[in-house]
C-alpha cells in the first residue's frame, strides 16, 4: 500500500503480489481556511440521503440517471449535517448500471466531471459500492456524475468540521 499526497488530495493505492491495482479509493481532504486548527471528524448512523430507484426513491424526481449525467444531492442540513461542515463521508452504490462506466463524486461547482473515479462498474445491471469522502461545494452540495448511466444511492456515515484556532498556553494542551 502506499499514500500519496498532492494539494488537497489524497488516494489510497491497493495493489496485488503482481501489481495490478486491485482497488484505488480518492479521498479529498476537506480544506482547511486559513487559521483554523485540523477538522474534526463526526460519525454518524449511516442515513440514506439518495436513492434514484423508483421502488424506493429518496430525494429525486426522474428517470435514472443517463449516461453522462450529473446528480445534485443538499447535504447540509440532512441527517445531522451541520452548515458548518466541510465535507461528509459515506458510501456510494451505482445500481441496475446501463454499461461498463464509472461514478464520480465531488463538490458541486468546483470539480470538473470525468476527471476522477470513486466507483468502477464493470459490466451491465452490476451493483456496487464504495467508500467516499467528498468535500461540501459552496452551496451545500454534492455532485454525482454517472459516465455510462446507473441508479445512484448515497448513504452518509459522517462529515468533518473544523475546529476554530486557539492559542496553546504553557501549561495547557489543545483538546
Amino acid at each position: 500500500m502506499r499514500w500519496l499526497r498532492t494539494g488537497v488530495t489524497l488516494a489510497i493505492i491497493v495493489t496485488t503480489s503482481i501489481g495490478v491495482v486491485s482497488d484505488a479509493v480518492s479521498a479529498a481532504t476537506p480544506p482547511m481556511p486559513t487559521g483554523t486548527a485540523p477538522a474534526k471528524f463526526v460519525a454518524i448512523n449511516s442515513t440514506r440521503i439518495l436513492d434514484t430507484r423508483p421502488e424506493s426513491r429518496v430525494n429525486y424526481l426522474g428517470d435514472k440517471p443517463a449516461a453522462g449525467s450529473q446528480t445534485v444531492v443538499n447535504v447540509i442540513g440532512r441527517a445531522g449535517v451541520p452548515a458548518d461542515a466541510s465535507a461528509i463521508t459515506g458510501n456510494v452504490t451505482a445500481t441496475d448500471a446501463t454499461a461498463p462506466g464509472y461514478v464520480q463524486a465531488f463538490p458541486t461547482g468546483v470539480g470538473l466531471p470525468g476527471t476522477s473515479s470513486n466507483l468502477n462498474v464493470e459490466q451491465a445491471g452490476q451493483t456496487i459500492a464504495n467508500a467516499v469522502t467528498v468535500p461540501i461545494g459552496v452551496d451545500g452540495a454534492i455532485t454525482l456524475f454517472t459516465q455510462s448511466g446507473t441508479h445512484l444511492v448515497l448513504d452518509i456515515t459522517g462529515y468533518f468540521v473544523h475546529r476554530p484556532s486557539h492559542r496553546r498556553r504553557k501549561d495547557a494542551s489543545c483538546q
